[in-house]
């Protein structure tokens, strides 16, 4: 083979390797389009870097080979490109490692742009990799050069074309792979064909947390975390297919630094609580469709070392279970079904405005599984109050034949100083702080015995204040972000 014929094989290989890895970097940069994931997190930014050190090695290749195939240094910029390439495409999958196992391998965060990140990412790796492969070819193998010349046999331009129309259809492909995979959040659905998407995503962030729903498909109400922190989000997606059935996906999660907290990461904040039921429906005709209760559905929930504690809270349980774990209706019956009963969906174009309850019955056994909850939980707290009373009066009693004092008493309602909460103390040892703009309410114990007071919210967590007037700041047991600060004169 002879000198021209090997320089000629050379640039065309290094051609191909600078198209490769700079669609491979283009192929890169919009998997940050679809919001899944945020630039400047994992290794996105040294990922980025070596994908522009490569072009940038294969072109300074491209150019000097030409006048000096020879010199030692262009072979440093050969293996530069080689070594950068190889290190961005191992990055890349190392990085997406755990997007494939979520959104992939398993639905456990799709629906949110996941299925189409790991699409880009995955054709972005193999573009590189493609890359380097041309360039050890063009660099070091002589012999295989001449098999690829002798198999393209076309001009410069063509090759190039060819290339060029070949990225182009890679980025549809995987567009629509993407799409079609979360377009019904990731649900699986019984029926044929794409079907009809409809979606929701309520959060504080979205200025619709006033409109949501009392139910939400999941073993408890998630209105008051919604309410009281903007890191938690609830999705719900309905699908609705031609041959009449439906799909109900509701998602509920936490987004921490700009991304969503997984089971098992460094936020402790993961949580997987998530409905998909199938059914039939109706189309009222009227912009409105009556979804059946569920003919069958999978919940799963899992936690991690913080949102553990919000299972008291969302009710996260299956009948008497606890245990996080995905709990199927053909397993679990009534107690996986009745959590997504007859509904009116309120739709227009394309999203999801409104549901409620088709059949009033329905609401009203809501209502008075809500009331016997809140009367359970109300009387448990009274006996409580009233065991602590007879042991507070019998020390009091106690006291004031040795001393002849008064008891003290601790009572009444204290505005936080910015006027937005309020906490109330009641003569039963118990307390309410509420967040009246919200409708939220926190309720816990107390005691106070003239000189300390010491708070006990739902989660177990004390607070402390002493003298007078008792200054202290409330946490929340529904969220660390609900706060008040409180300056009370007892």
């Amino acid at each position: 083979m002879t000198d021209k014929k090997l320089e000629s094989l050379d640039f065309t290989t290094g051609i191909l390797t600078l198209i490769f890895t700079f669609f491979g970097g283009v192929l890169f940069a919009f998997s940050y389009s679809t919001s899944y994931y945020t630039f400047g997190t994992g290794a996105s930014g040294i990922i980025m870097a070596f994908i522009v050190l490569a072009v940038v090695c294969s072109a300074l290749d491209l150019i000097f080979t030409k006048i000096n195939p020879d010199a030692f240094w262009v072979k440093l910029l050969t293996f530069g490109t080689i070594g950068f390439l190889a290190a961005s495409a191992i990055l890349l999958i190392g990085d997406r490692v755990e997007g494939i196992g979520n959104t992939i391998i398993t639905d456990y965060d799709a629906g949110h742009g996941g299925e189409e990140a790991i699409y880009y990412s995955i054709a972005s790796a193999v573009m590189l990799l493609i890359a380097m492969v041309l360039n050890i070819i063009g660099a070091f193998s002589g012999k295989a050069v001449v098999e690829v010349e002798k198999l393209v046999k076309k001009k410069l331009i063509s090759v190039i074309a060819s290339a060029v129309c070949g990225c182009v259809v890679m980025v549809a492909l995987f567009s629509v792979m993407g799409t079609g995979s979360g377009a019904a959040g990731g649900s699986g659905t019984a029926g044929a064909g794409e079907g009809d998407v409809y979606t929701i995503s309520y959060n504080q962030n979205n200025n619709n947390i006033e409109n949501l729903p009392e139910y939400q498909f999941l073993t408890g109400s998630c209105s008051g975390l919604v309410k009281a922190d903007s890191r938690f989000y609830v999705d719900v997606t309905l699908t609705l297919f031609e041959d009449g059935t439906y799909n109900i996906y509701s998602d509920a999660y936490v987004i921490e630094q700009g991304k969503r907290a997984e089971v098992g990461d460094s936020t402790g904040l993961g949580l997987v609580f998530t409905m998909n039921a199938n059914g039939t429906y109706t189309d009222n005709g009227d912009g409105t469709v009556t979804t059946s209760v569920a003919e069958s559905a999978t919940f799963e929930m899992e936690t991690d070392t913080y949102s553990v504690q919000m299972k008291p809270m969302l009710n996260m349980k299956i009948g008497d279970s606890e245990e996080d774990g995905v709990y199927t209706s053909d397993e679990y019956g009534a107690d996986v079904l009745d959590l997504i009963p007859e509904t009116i969906f309120v739709l227009e174009d394309g999203a999801i405005v409104s549901w409620d309850y088709a059949n009033p019955e329905d609401a009203k056994e809501a209502e008075e599984e809500a009331e016997n909850a809140d009367s359970e939980d109300a009387s448990s707290e009274e006996a409580d109050g009233e065991e602590a009373d007879s042991s507070e009066d019998l020390e009091e009693g106690d006291a004031g034949e040795e001393e002849g004092e008064p008891a003290v008493t601790l009572s009444g309602t204290f505005d936080s100083s910015d006027g937005a909460t309020t906490i109330t103390f009641n003569e039963d040892g118990t307390y309410v702080f509420a967040f009246p703009e919200h409708n939220i309410e926190d309720p816990g114990t107390y005691t106070y015995d003239g000189t300390t007071l010491v708070i006990t919210n739902a989660n177990g967590q004390e607070i402390t204040a002493e003298g007078s007037p008792l200054t202290f700041t409330y946490v929340s047991s529904l969220s660390e972000q609900l706060t008040g600060e409180f300056s009370v004169t007892p």
